[in-house]
């Protein structure tokens, strides 16, 4: 709704009141489509907010505003909804050319194009200055000189080189780096000499054995080394009758007087005497039983006495057998733990007779004919003696001073000072019975 301009001057005035802005001359406002406050004089309206800078004034078309002092800053509002975008702009003119840029590699080469055709030929070009003279050339051959027996022969440079007809004939030796042609003509040559290729089978003379020839027995000088012999494989290649007499052959005698010893088809000995075998191991003996005779006196036999030098220190309990005869062990080689029945023995340990029995614990006299003390376990009871005109007596502890021990209920003893017999009940003494001892006193008056 549009607002009043007096009304809006009025809000606008109170507004930048609180803010602390003084308007120093006349001044229109507006309000902008967001709502935002225009100050301005006359046109156009500008915000006030985006012209307020911090602690001096600012003229705004022909106003000075002098905004007060920088209130706390507000939280950061909402991001608002982004506005279309606008029309593209107009092209700028084109810019500069840049710099050249640095060359490239060069590329591959391509193939090389078919030849052209010939083209025609110059003219012929004036003849040209003389040149130097150029080095002498090697020497040629000589010409045709006369000896005195014919023609001589050129010595030439390079071999073969060319061939001259005629012939030499020189009775002194003839040195040269080798020799070409044919040696049909040549004698007494040294075939220590021969340093190449191969002899022909007619160059030998027949005392040479060709291969595939026959060596006669005559040929053999001395007897063979048997280095020079293969391994004789095959069976039957060297008969009986060539072997010596030490060798034995199949049908020979075996394990007799003077024969050898055959093993049987196990590889076993057969049953032939070794007693005159020596350095037999015992540790192969995997069979059998080593008779007495043949053990030192050392090894103790079954039924011997081991004496006792023979036990290696104390002999284990696991080695014992549970010693059940009675007697077997005496008196004297039981510890001091071990209660005797006809030794004095003192308990000093904790003792208990955990049985249920009429006598489970019975003291006897020395000759067993009458029970002193009898536990009843089962019947909870504890008898001295038995009915007799020898009684067992029960003897209480006496105390012989003056008052009571420490009361303990149900204890009862006897006090030879009162000549009582005293009992502790519900924490204090009573007397049970007995003389009362009275003091001396001097007793007056009639009878």
């Amino acid at each position: 709704m549009r607002q009043e301009p007096n009304n809006l001057l009025h809000r606008v005035h109170n507004k930048l009141s609180k803010l602390n802005i003084i308007l120093c001359e006349p001044f229109a406002i507006g309000v902008s489509s967001a709502g935002q406050i225009l100050l301005s004089r006359l046109v156009p309206l500008v915000l006030a907010t985006a012209l307020i800078g911090g602690g001096t004034g600012l003229l705004v078309d022909q106003y000075l505003i002098y905004p007060g002092e920088r209130g706390l800053r507000g939280e950061q509002g909402a991001t608002g909804t982004a506005g279309q975008t606008g029309p593209a702009g107009i092209t700028g003119p084109q810019g500069a050319v840049g710099l050249q840029g640095s060359p490239g590699e060069p590329g591959t080469q391509g193939i090389q194009g078919s030849a052209g055709p010939q083209g025609e030929q110059g003219l012929q070009g004036s003849t040209g200055a003389t040149g130097a003279t150029g080095p002498t050339g090697s020497q040629g051959p000589s010409g045709t000189a006369t000896c005195p027996n014919g023609t001589c022969a050129s010595l030439q440079a390079t071999s073969p080189g060319v061939q001259e007809t005629g012939n030499i004939n020189v009775s002194g030796t003839i040195i040269a780096g080798s020799f070409s042609g044919s040696g049909a003509s040549l004698t007494s040559l040294n075939a220590t000499n021969l340093s190449s290729g191969t002899v022909a089978d007619g160059r030998l003379s027949a005392n040479v054995s060709l291969l595939g020839q026959t060596i006669e027995n005559a040929e053999l000088a001395g007897s063979i080394a048997d280095s020079k012999l293969n391994t004789i494989a095959t069976a039957g290649k060297v008969a009986d009758s060539a072997l010596s007499s030490n060798v034995t052959i199949q049908g020979n005698s075996f394990n007799g007087v003077s024969q050898l010893v055959q093993l049987n088809a196990s590889t076993q000995l057969p049953a032939v005497s070794g007693v005159l075998l020596t350095s037999l191991n015992a540790t192969q003996l995997t069979s059998g039983t080593v008779d007495n005779a043949r053990l030192n006196s050392s090894v103790s036999l079954l039924g011997q006495l081991i004496e006792n030098a023979e036990l290696a220190g104390s002999i284990t309990d696991s080695k014992l057998n549970t010693i059940s005869t009675a007697g077997k062990v005496a008196d004297s080689a039981l510890s001091s733990n071990v209660a005797l029945l006809s030794a004095a023995n003192t308990f000093t340990g904790t003792n208990m007779i955990n049985k249920t029995s009429t006598t489970a614990f019975v003291i006897q006299t020395d000759s067993g004919a009458t029970n002193l003390l009898t536990a009843d376990t089962s019947g909870l009871k504890i008898t001295l003696g038995s009915a007799s005109a020898t009684p067992v007596l029960l003897v209480l502890g006496t105390k012989n001073t003056t008052g009571d021990p420490t009361c303990t209920n149900g204890a009862v003893y006897y006090n030879s000072n009162s000549s009582q017999f005293r009992g502790c009940a519900n924490g204090g003494w009573t007397g049970l019975g007995g003389m009362t001892k009275i003091a001396d006193t001097t007793l007056s008056g009639s009878a």
